[in-house]
C-alpha cells in the first residue's frame, strides 16, 4: 500500500516542529520515497525549544543520530539518544524533546509503510519500545545508505534493500540487547550519557563521571551497564569512532587530525579501533568518500 500524501505531508510537518527552522535551508529533507519506506534527514537547532510541547509519531520510524544528542520522553521514561544509539517511534505515539546540550542536532530517519512494518511484525521481530545500542556494523549500514542517497546514481531497487537491511538490523539487535533494568538504573545512565556525550573527547576518568552524576563509582559501572548493555568506557570509544566516521564523510582533514580531534592517542590508535568497530580501515571510507551536498535518488 503506497505512502498517502497527507500521511507524508504530517511527517514532514512533525520534524518542522522540533524547532524554528534555522537559515539557511529546511530543517528536515526527505532523499527517498517508496511504498516500503521512505528516508529522511533533519537537523534541529535545539533553540528555543519549548519541551513542554506533544509532538507524535504516526508511524513505525527509525531515528539514528548523527550529530549531537536529545531525550525524549515517553510514557513516564526520560529516553537518551545519541550517536551510539538508534531511538524508535511508533504510531500514534507522543512524546516531548528537550536537548541537554548546546548545538542541536542532526541525523537520518527511516520510516516504514503501513505494508513493511505489517511484514516486519509477521516475522515475529518485536519493534523496540524506545531506544537500543547500535553497533558499528549497523552503523556503518545505515551510513552506506545516506552516502547512496548523497552520491545519486544508486537504482531504486539497491536502495530500498539497502535500506531494509539496516531496519531488520537494527530492530533486531534492540531485541537482541532487550533487557530489564530499574528506574534507578536507568536515570543514572541517562545522566552518564550526558556527561560523556559533552566530554567523550577528553581523557575522563571513572571518578569524575561519578563524581558529575553523584553516584559511587563502585556501583555506577555496574548500574549503566544493566541499562543500557554498554559499559561507560565502551560508550566512550564508540562516541568517538562515531565522531571520526562522520569526520572522514564530511570533511576533509586528515586520518591523523581527525584522531586528535576525537579523543584517540595517535592515528594507529584510531584505525586499530576503526577497524574493530566497522570492519574496515579509516583510510577506505576516505576513498569512496561521497560528493558533498545532498540530493534525492532519481525516481
Amino acid at each position: 500500500m503506497a505512502m498517502s500524501h497527507n500521511l507524508e505531508a504530517t511527517a514532514e510537518r512533525r520534524f518542522q516542529n522540533l524547532a524554528p527552522p534555522p537559515p539557511p535551508g529546511p530543517l528536515v529533507q526527505r532523499h527517498y520515497r517508496g511504498e516500503t519506506l521512505t528516508v529522511y534527514e533533519w537537523r534541529c537547532t535545539g533553540e528555543e525549544h519549548d519541551s513542554r510541547r506533544d509532538e507524535w509519531s504516526d508511524a513505525h520510524e527509525v531515528v539514528v543520530p548523527r550529530r549531537g544528542v536529545f531525550v525524549f520522553q515517553v510514557e513516564g521514561r526520560q529516553v537518551f539518544a545519541d550517536r551510539t544509539r538508534a531511538a524508535f517511534f511508533h504510531p500514534d505515539e507522543t512524546y516531548r524533546v528537550r536537548h541537554p546540550l548546546p548545538g542541536g542536532d542532526a541525523g537520518s530517519v527511516f520510516r516504514l509503510g503501513p505494508a513493511a512494518a505489517a511484514a516486519l511484525m509477521a516475522e515475529k521481530v518485536r519493534f523496540p519500545a524506545s531506544s537500543a545500542p547500535l553497533d558499528g556494523r549497523a552503523y556503518w549500514l545505515h551510513r552506506r545508505v545516506m552516502r547512496a542517497l548523497h552520491d545519486g546514481g544508486t537504482s531504486r531497487l539497491e536502495l530500498e534493500e539497502l535500506a531494509i537491511e539496516f531496519v531488520r538490523e537494527a530492530v533486531t539487535q534492540s531485541n537482541r540487547c532487550a533487557r530489564p533494568a530499574s528506574r534507578t538504573a536507568e536515570e543514572y545512565a541517562r545522566r552518564v550519557q550526558e556527561v560523556v556525550a559533552a566530554g567523550y573527547r577528553e581523557p575522563l576518568t571513572l571518578t569524575q563521571i561519578a563524581r558529575a552524576v553523584g553516584a559511587s563509582p563502585f556501583h555506577l559501572s555496574r548500574l549503566v551497564k544493566a541499562a543500557t548493555g554498554l559499559s561507560i568506557h565502551r560508550m566512550v570509544v564508540r562516541l568517538r569512532l562515531r565522531d571520526a566516521l562522520e569526520q572522514l564523510l564530511e570533511t576533509r582533514e586528515s586520518v591523523a587530525f581527525v584522531a586528535l580531534s576525537t579523543g584517540f592517542a595517535s592515528h594507529s590508535h584510531l584505525t586499530d579501533a576503526f577497524r574493530r568497530e566497522y570492519g574496515i580501515p579509516p583510510s577506505a571510507v576516505r576513498a569512496r568518500r561521497p560528493r558533498m551536498g545532498c540530493r534525492r535518488a532519481k525516481p
